[in-house]
């Protein structure tokens, strides 16, 4: 009885374990995969499209050498603290070229809902991205709090932020 107990236990935990392994390495955005080739030379050309103390938006372009014939652009989004004058990253996040219309037009929602009254009732608004990317507002008590999230690294920022992220992908659109 004792070993027929065990044999079912481990007959259960083997079950259990030998789903579709996850593999947490792999990149879920087109610019993560591209650059995470092993034995490639590749080119970054990181172009500033804007900035603020505790933000960083920038083009960023891929291209495979020597042949450069293959390459890849897309957006990055930094963010941090400002100490002693110096910008020290976070968090940072990607964002693929067929993504970036979807994240303005949700930050213009998000603008218009976070633009009126501070809702009674708690309520979140949270746009997403690929690699995980988060922007989130949430009622505060007299105003929206809004927060930029991605890998566990949170940064809270203003309403203008906001507005100067939805200015600089529209902007980054034309250097891409």
């Amino acid at each position: 009885m004792k070993y027929a107990l065990i044999t079912i236990a481990l007959l259960a935990f083997q079950l259990e374990v030998s789903g579709q392994p996850v593999d947490p390495g792999t990149p879920k955005t087109k610019i993560g995969a591209f650059q995470n080739r092993n034995g490639a030379l590749l080119l970054k050309e990181y172009i500033d499209v804007a900035g603020t103390r505790t933000l960083s938006i920038q083009v960023v372009k891929m291209t495979l050498l020597p042949e450069k014939k293959e390459g890849i652009s897309g957006v990055l989004i930094s963010w941090g603290t400002t100490a002693i004058g110096v910008f020290q990253q976070t968090g940072q996040a990607y964002l693929d070229v067929d993504e970036i219309d979807g994240v303005i037009k949700g930050i213009e929602e998000m603008l218009k809902m976070i633009g009126g009254a501070v809702p009674n009732n708690y309520t979140e608004l949270e746009l997403s991205t690929r690699v995980g990317f988060k922007l989130t507002s949430f009622p505060g008590k007299t105003a929206w709090n809004i927060a930029l999230e991605c890998q566990g690294h949170r940064q809270y920022i203003f309403q203008e932020d906001l507005e100067k992220i939805q200015e600089s992908l529209v902007s980054a659109k034309s250097k891409l």
